[in-house]
């Protein structure tokens, strides 16, 4: 049985410091691990009309390359969104993701505030 999931890439924004904001297009099981990284600074703008494949086992291990371990805490950013080693968790959030978004006919246009969501890294690209 295939664990891969066609989810909508999400359009976000967050202060990374008092000079700089970014914007990337991650799609949504990276917006947990984003979330657990930047806190309530992170807002979703909204999808962006693509989708992408993701293997959710495969997804796990990328998440945990991409962001690392939150030294403080000396646990994977990873971890601390989904659970140890808890792909099933993470398709879940992919799978509800879908249903969410497909909800959504146009990419949004306002953003809102992203306090518990799910998020990506290595296809992770800045908006210009």
């Amino acid at each position: 049985m295939s664990n891969t999931i066609e989810v909508p890439l999400i359009e976000v924004s967050f202060k990374k410091d008092n000079y700089t904001t970014l914007t990337l297009i991650v799609p949504p099981q990276e917006l947990a691990v984003l979330s657990v990284i930047n806190g309530p600074g992170l807002t979703e703008i909204g999808p962006v009309g693509r989708t992408k494949h993701y293997d959710s086992e495969e997804e796990y291990d990328r998440l945990m390359r991409v962001y690392g371990v939150d030294k403080k805490r000396n646990l994977l950013y990873v971890e601390r969104a989904f659970g140890e080693r808890h792909e099933t968790r993470l398709a879940d959030t992919m799978r509800k993701a879908v249903k969410h978004y497909a909800t959504k006919d146009k990419p949004a246009t306002k953003a809102k505030r992203v306090t518990k969501a799910a998020s990506d890294g290595e296809d992770v690209k800045a908006v210009a």
